[in-house]
């Protein structure tokens, strides 16, 4: 690292604690796929783009040779550019020259106009930014290809304003992505361009989170874990953890496990064993809503319930669609489009007794009690939860019985059965699906409750919802520059 071409003083710590300091030029080699571990991001130094790195490398014998067997290690301290692979000279020059940028300019602003304008004029807008932003050179051939690597040669090149047209490329994306006229191809490539042109150190959780979405909706979990591979490997701004836990607002500091266990930060609570207790009459009122308009009383599927994504409640309007095959069918208890006490009084009665903080979170929105029914031949769709600040429990009350045939959830990569009277604990923001190919129904009671290490609700309820203010925010406002 220099300051106006004259090189910092390199130091050299002896065994004594004491240090020598050195004024000369320093070159760091390293080899393509040398793995270094960052020690201090920019947020932590001065917030202007400097990294101090850890590395291990080869010494150098003055003569250009690498000395075999002898590494030694170095802490770098450079601009977090320094991470990112160089644009090609020819892609550089080209995306570079102030005529590109001012037609870009223009073509986004004539676009901004039309959009204001609002009806019909929105697609006219939309036409309008992909041309301005098709004024660059791209050099991904429009493939739809998730990238392998995390971090890629950015084909627009240190410019002020390279961060608005990462945004502008994600706002696109968005856009193609919310038209049913658009394969949902073309609205991947604008995200993929989004991130490849993004700084290194710029944080893209509603990037990541939209792009893995568009393919886990057309049920290509594969890519889906891909560009959250891309996301948890981001070397200055990583986002999510594992590729198997995708929520849209992801609260980094939760301890996080698919499936939890007694034991496992503070579960079980009391509730649960007390629900067990009253196993008897939550099942009997499951039994007696299942059946309440069956012809010959036998268990059969309730075509008389509301279907889930249904009318019956404001929130949840697209929950079918992770339904591939079959039929979904719910009672709510708690939440939105709550049927509650008056047809289930004893249920709801133990829940408001012992499980307050599900009825809490239901009523806040954070996600209903329901008793849940699949049928026959129902399968549901790898998906993950909006949010990874509760935990849901199932608990079995019609499970079906033929041993031939698959009823089981799986949760990241393991699958596991219900049993009547007993609960299953899991996070659904990680990866899950569902799958009855048995001939006969499934029925549970389904809890969503705060997430054991939350502390202060209030202000995560509040943060959750901020976060989701300005994701809606960004997906209506395309981005005009004002701010730079």
């Amino acid at each position: 690292i220099g300051c106006d071409d004259e090189p910092f003083s390199e130091f050299s710590y002896e065994d004594d604690g004491s240090t020598a300091a050195r004024r000369e030029d320093t070159t760091v080699s390293l080899a393509v796929g040398e793995v270094g571990r960052v020690v201090l991001p920019p947020n932590e130094i001065d917030a202007g783009g400097s990294l101090l790195g850890d590395f291990f490398v080869d010494d150098d014998d003055g003569g250009g040779r690498r000395r075999r067997r002898r590494r030694r290690r170095v802490f770098v301290l450079c601009d977090a550019f320094a991470l990112e692979a160089p644009t090609p000279e020819f892609v550089r020059a080209r995306n570079g020259s102030e005529r590109v940028w001012r037609r870009s300019e223009e073509l986004w602003h004539e676009g901004l106009s039309e959009w204001a304008r609002g009806g019909t004029a929105l697609l006219t807008a939309v036409r309008l930014f992909e041309e301005s932003l098709e004024t660059f050179l791209w050099d991904d051939d429009d493939d739809e290809e998730v990238p392998e690597a995390a971090v890629r040669a950015s084909p627009v090149p240190r410019h002020p304003l390279r961060t608005e047209v990462s945004r502008r490329c994600h706002f696109l994306g968005m856009c193609y992505n919310d038209m049913s006229s658009s394969p949902p191809r073309v609205a991947r490539k604008w995200f993929r361009r989004a991130a490849v042109t993004a700084l290194a150190s710029t944080p893209l959780p509603d990037l990541y989170s939209e792009w893995a979405l568009s393919y886990e909706s057309d049920g290509d979990v594969a890519n889906a874990r891909r560009v959250a591979e891309l996301a948890t490997r981001r070397p200055l701004a990583p986002f999510w953890n594992d590729a198997y836990q995708r929520p849209g607002v992801w609260l980094e500091d939760l301890p996080s496990r698919p499936f939890w266990e007694e034991g496992h930060c503070g579960y079980p609570a009391v509730w649960t064993r007390r629900l067990v207790e009253g196993f008897g009459d939550i099942k009997e009122e499951f039994m007696r809503l299942l059946l309440s308009s069956s012809l010959d009383g036998g268990c059969r599927h309730p075509t008389h319930w509301p279907r889930v994504g249904g009318n019956h409640r404001p929130t949840g309007r697209n929950d079918d669609t992770v339904v591939s095959s079959g039929d979904w069918r719910e009672m709510v208890l708690f939440g939105s489009g709550t049927g509650g006490a008056a047809v289930a009084p004893r249920t709801c009665g133990l829940l408001r007794r012992y499980c307050r903080d599900a009825v809490e979170l239901a009523q806040e929105g954070g996600g209903e009690v329901i008793f849940s029914v699949l049928a026959p031949k129902t399968r549901i769709k790898a998906h993950c939860a909006t949010a990874n600040i509760r935990l849901t429990g199932h608990l079995g009350l019609l499970v079906p019985t033929d041993p031939t045939k698959k009823c089981q959830i799986r949760v990241k990569n393991e699958w596991r059965s219900w049993k009547e009277g007993e609960w299953l604990i899991f996070d659904d923001s990680y990866e899950h699906e569902v799958v009855n190919d048995t001939d006969e129904p499934r029925g549970i009671l389904l809890v969503r409750f705060w997430h054991p290490a939350v502390r202060n609700r209030d202000a995560t309820m509040k943060e959750v919802l901020r976060r989701r203010q300005y994701s809606q925010q960004i997906r209506f406002d395309p981005p005009s520059g004002e701010r730079l």
